[in-house]
């Protein structure tokens, strides 16, 4: 999650105290400038955007308001352009924008917000003021709110914070049709238009080379002949060419060519609208009926279409009988999904493929800006992120939790090679996007980086060591470097070596990693090296605990080293309260919850569901959970609009109804020893206010609002900031 909120909202969404990140609070105010007006401002100024610089980011094609052209469909205009500026210490976090806008006849309104490190933010509105009308919101004002990441650590004064903020204006039209469509649909229908707008055609091609690239020759039905062939199997928003055009240069090309007699091919599929399940069977049924045995490079998503094939066989009936796998090499695989592709951070989702396609412009996402195009219309229309291509990478959805259940490829055997980014100068623009926010240890910018070869949580040796390859910290391929991302691993001419060993059998001659432990992430923002959901080696042991503070005196080598890495310095003179969330993605009944305060900790059982053989908190935590979620999806199709059961739009909780919320989430993250530890804290600050820092290793836990944390004792004194 990503810091956002202030000391205290009073609307009609909440009245209680919300907890947030430390920033001094003004008395609030409106501060208006030629349509747009700021609600509590808490220091900040509006005023004229600056004035453009000379020289645009690389490989961006900014149109004149402020956003690339590409981003922009007919009938999306950016209406209103403002700089909003504010000045915070050096580590704080300013407070969140409160904005509103006039909402226009036959036009429905977002805001797009340009970070000062160049991120861009997406946001929907959370309120609506003034009566709803069918049809034009021409008398009513929209409310936004956007947040910004803490400033960089451990320096003092104050540092200034500037964001542009865009006013997008989508036609009711093109709204109205996605809602009418649903997600599905207009997904359906918007990647078909891509495809067709670049004359691709989804099935089998042959791959052959020309001067100047990839030649990709569409084929109806393939028929092999005897002797293996090869198969390429691309990413998300991309084609065969797209994915592999940088991999695949004249030499290569060449050797793969005379090595399989020119069975070379690709098979071109929906990515974002289809399911892994659609793309298998239109793939097997295009085959002959009879065995052909096939070696396989698969890249991103498309080595999920690799493993359904290999591993789910029985989903396919007698048409998997046609597909036999002799080596397959999965390159920057999501085997434990991806963060990125939850429809709760949908708005993050769309922020994402934005910033990288501006910040790394040299990508295979071929069609990535039609994606972030569509996607605008789609955050206007409050439309959901239930596009099952993107889904089948949720890291707790059923898919990937089918695939992590299997037992590796029913014939042949896997290679794989991931990557583990170091962003250097790219950070700051992460941060600000709250793409980082989305992971908890080391990825590649898209995926997590042990997840390459993860191919089976319970037996990660389904890839052995000697199969494996990783690029930066911890890996054994230019470990010292961290350049090495998603976008840009197919284009290293150690992978083409990888891959080529992988295909011939040859032994790949690296140092072998060690798979039992997750590689480190360098994460220049948080001023420490930090860890992976299932592990870290700790370089400095942990101080020890206050008397009581941990059962049994040491904690765990996980914990410490978390405790370790929440903060730059010592922990002694930290007077931040810090709670972490451990487990996995797709923990579903309990996991653990650290707590850490000065050299204190706390280690405790973090319930999601009832136990019947406990007592006390464990006995009910379930039920609580359940409450928790039934709320937050009343708020969520409240202000969204979506009918229930019964065909009526729930509404809005009241008052009581939010305390009892926010005291749910308050009671869920204070357990036990964490609540004492929490009583000490607060007793510790006297009348300060009690800064929390929250991380969460599980993407369905982290996506509830714990922002609406209310305590009933004391509500005015805790600030949280979440990670």
């Amino acid at each position: 999650m990503t810091a956002s909120g202030a000391v205290r909202k009073t609307s009609r969404l909440t009245d209680l105290t919300l907890l947030q990140a430390p920033f001094v609070a003004t008395q609030p105010r409106e501060y208006i400038h030629h349509g747009m007006k700021l609600i509590g401002a808490d220091g900040w100024t509006l005023g004229p955007p600056a004035a453009p610089a000379a020289r645009t980011r690389r490989g961006a094609s900014p149109a004149g308001p402020g956003l690339p052209a590409a981003f922009l469909r007919p009938g999306v205009r950016v209406a209103l352009r403002r700089e909003a500026r504010a000045s915070v210490r050096r580590g704080a976090v300013a407070a969140p924008l409160d904005l509103q806008v006039e909402g226009t006849a036959g036009e429905r309104t977002i805001v797009v917000a340009r970070h000062a490190s160049g991120a861009l933010t997406f946001h929907g509105p959370t309120e609506v003021e003034g009566p709803r009308q069918r049809g034009a919101a021409s008398s009513r004002g929209l409310r936004f709110r956007v947040g910004l990441a803490p400033s960089t650590p451990g320096q003092r004064g104050l540092v200034g914070s500037a964001i542009t903020l865009l006013v997008v204006k989508v036609k009711q039209a093109l709204v109205d049709e996605a809602v009418r469509l649903g997600a599905r649909v207009a997904g359906r229908t918007a990647e078909a238009l891509w495809w067709k707008t670049r004359k691709l055609r989804e099935g089998w091609c042959a791959v052959e080379g020309k001067a100047g690239g990839l030649s990709l020759r569409h084929l109806d039905r393939i028929d092999p002949g005897a002797g293996r062939a090869l198969l390429l199997l691309h990413g998300t928003f991309s084609d065969t060419a797209g994915s592999f055009g940088a991999l695949l240069q004249p030499a290569l090309l060449s050797e793969l060519q005379d090595r399989y007699g020119g069975r070379l091919f690709g098979f071109e599929h929906f990515t974002v609208s289809r399911s892994l399940e659609e793309n298998v069977q239109a793939l097997l049924e295009a085959l002959p009926e009879r065995e052909i045995v096939f070696d396989v490079v698969s890249y991103s998503r498309g080595a999920l279409v690799l493993r359904m094939l290999a591993e789910l066989p029985e989903r396919f009936g007698a048409l998997a009988r046609r597909f036999r796998l002799n080596e397959g090499v999965l390159v920057a695989a999501p085997n434990r999904g991806t963060p990125l592709a939850t429809g709760e951070r949908w708005e993050g989702t769309v922020g994402l493929v934005a910033n990288l396609l501006e910040a790394l412009p040299d990508n295979p996402w071929t069609m990535g800006a039609e994606f972030v195009a569509n996607g605008i219309v789609w955050l206007a229309g409050h439309l959901s992120g239930d596009l099952p291509g993107l889904a089948a990478m949720d890291a707790a959805g059923a898919t990937i939790a089918a695939l992590q259940q299997g037992h590796g490829p029913g014939a042949g055997a896997y290679s794989a090679i991931g990557a583990n980014y170091n962003p250097e100068a790219l950070w700051r623009r992460l941060v600000d996007a709250g793409i980082d926010g989305f992971f908890d240890g080391a990825n590649d910018l898209v995926v997590p980086t042990a997840g390459a070869w993860q191919v089976e949580a319970a037996a990660p040796a389904v890839v052995p060591a000697e199969r494996v390859a990783s690029f930066g910290l911890d890996g054994n391929l230019r470990p010292q470097e961290g350049a090495v991302h998603h976008l840009n691993v197919l284009a290293q001419p150690e992978t083409g070596r990888f891959i080529r060993n992988a295909l011939s059998g040859t032994p790949q001659g690296l140092p072998a990693i060690d798979l039992s432990r997750p590689p480190r992430s360098h994460q220049p923002w948080r001023g420490a090296v930090t860890l992976g959901r299932s592990g870290i080696r700790p370089s400095v042991a942990a101080r020890p605990p206050v008397d009581g503070a941990a059962p049994g005196g040491e904690a765990p080598d996980v914990v410490r080293a978390v405790s370790r890495g929440l903060r730059q310095g010592p922990l002694e003179g930290d007077r931040t309260l810090h709670l972490v969330i451990l487990g996995e993605a797709g923990a579903a009944r309990s996991a653990q919850i650290l707590a850490t305060y000065g050299s204190a900790r706390i280690v405790e059982p973090f319930v999601l569901r009832n136990n019947k053989s406990a007592r006390g908190d464990e006995a009910v935590a379930g039920t609580r959970f359940q409450r928790i979620i039934r709320y937050h999806e009343r708020i969520r199709m409240s202000l969204d609009g979506r009918a229930d059961q019964k065909g009526r739009v729930p509404p809005l909780p009241n008052d009581d109804e939010l305390r009892d919320f926010g005291t749910a989430l308050f009671d869920a993250l204070f357990v036990g020893g964490v609540r004492r530890l929490y009583d000490l804290a607060r007793a510790d600050q006297r009348v300060d206010p009690l800064n929390v820092v929250f991380t969460c290793a599980i993407p369905w836990v982290a996506a509830k609002p714990w922002e609406f944390a209310f305590d009933p004792i004391r509500p005015m004194e805790v600030q949280v900031l979440a990670l």
